[in-house]
């Protein structure tokens, strides 16, 4: 048997072992991505349905929901902070995101997953119009009243 002295990789061999972890670090980045989206889409989910139930008791309470555009008014009836989005942390409440008329509501978020979501954009004229940009998904309650 020959030794030659030598100890250690070749470069070929060192080449495709960093390859390798490469790849598996780009499928690894990719998973965790999407289950962070999938997560921050859940709590969306949660959060719409949160003033979806606090609007119920506001109407349980006066017999009709708020009368203001933006579904303000009924913060009290919330457990807690009033719920706002994941990444941008806008309320619900307040901007674009609910409308109310006294008679019914609106409560939408649009979600990061396509897919995912239980309405696209809404038609325009109805209690439930949406101006969003996308072609994202949304989910959104509306007055069970």
């Amino acid at each position: 048997m020959m030794n030659s002295g030598k100890k250690g990789f070749s470069l070929l061999e060192l080449l495709v072992v960093i390859g390798i972890i490469g790849i598996l670090v780009s499928i690894g980045t990719v998973a965790y991505r999407s289950a962070q989206e999938r997560a921050r889409d859940s709590r969306r989910r949660q959060d719409v349905d949160a003033v979806g139930k606090a609007l119920e008791q506001y109407y349980a309470d006066n017999l009709s929901y708020p009368a203001s555009g933006d579904c303000s008014g009924y913060e009290t009836y919330f457990a807690g902070n009033i719920p706002s989005d994941p990444v941008t942390g806008t309320s619900y409440v307040q901007g674009g995101d609910c409308a109310v008329d006294g008679s019914a509501f609106c409560v939408c978020a649009e979600l990061e997953a396509e897919g995912a979501g239980n309405a696209y954009e809404k038609a325009a004229g109805s209690t439930c119009s949406w101006s969003g940009a996308g072609s994202q998904d949304y989910y959104c309650v509306q007055s069970l009243q």
